[in-house]
């Protein structure tokens, strides 16, 4: 993210002390080297980005490119994709400034790119810490999720009610739960052992990436079940 946002600044910088200082014999010069720079570079660039594209292909399965990115736990792939994108498309806008600065003669052009590429990569640095943020400061997961894990654990016959259930990625495949489950009257230490054993199954067998369930648990007496919430 930083490496975006400063690169972005300084592109933007760049490009606007360009256009106010800019000279006529600017773009006089024999642009053909730039164009071969640029050439080998959105072909290295195009190769990384297709890999990156696949892998985010498979990634996301059927799911659209922003739901993906907007639910995914793991940002490293959609974090690849989004800086190869921007580099292709920040080559793109080079290519542009300089061709159509000297077919035009106009020098401004060139610094106008460089302004487009600075807000490039300045966006793609607030994706970034946008879709970020949340695993960075302990991400669970949605409500639908949530009322899904609470009615699994009340499927078990032995438990009364689900309190509250508190999750959080500790990595991106790894999901830690923790569940407050109140037991029905009455039933033995082996019945709620079976229990917990069942709530960990049922869970698990939807959600495989719950690493760590850990149960409060508690049998209530009759006049103490109102507790329980």
């Amino acid at each position: 993210v930083s490496i975006f946002g400063i690169g972005g600044g300084l592109s933007l910088y760049e490009g606007i002390a360009h256009m106010r200082h800019v000279a006529p014999e600017a773009v006089l010069f024999d642009p053909t080297v730039n164009y071969i720079v640029l050439g080998l570079a959105m072909l290295v660039e195009g190769w990384s980005f297709s890999v990156a594209f696949k892998q985010f292909n498979k990634a996301r399965g059927s799911k659209g490119a922003w739901s993906y990115i907007k639910g995914a736990k793991d940002p490293s792939v959609f974090t690849v994709v989004l800086e190869d994108s921007a580099a292709m498309l920040g080559l793109l806008f080079a290519l542009a400034g300089v061709f159509f600065g000297h077919l035009f003669k106009n020098p401004y052009l060139d610094g106008a790119a460089s302004v487009a590429i600075g807000l490039l990569l300045m966006s793609v640095a607030f994706i970034l810490a946008f879709e970020s943020k949340s695993l960075l400061l302990g991400e669970g997961v949605d409500d639908s999720t949530l009322k899904d894990i609470k009615s699994r654990v009340t499927a078990v016959p032995a438990v009364e009610r689900a309190g509250k259930i508190l999750t959080m990625y500790i990595g991106p495949h790894n999901l830690l739960v923790n569940l407050d489950v109140c037991f029905k009257p009455g039933i033995t230490d082996a019945e709620m052992h079976t229990a917990i054993q069942n709530i960990e199954k049922n869970i698990r067998e939807v959600y495989p990436e719950c690493s760590r369930i850990y149960i409060e648990s508690q049998a209530l007496a009759p006049e103490s079940r109102q507790e329980c919430t």
